[in-house]
């Protein structure tokens, strides 16, 4: 149980950094939207 928790709030805060990625690479690209 505690194990599936780990692997799943992982993916969450996996997903959560390529998300902060992809919204810092278009800042960079777009400077409107800094």
């Amino acid at each position: 149980m505690e194990l599936l928790m780990g692997s799943s709030f992982l993916s969450f805060t996996k997903k959560l950094a390529v998300h902060a990625m992809e919204i810092r690479l278009k800042c960079e690209i777009n400077f409107k939207f800094c």
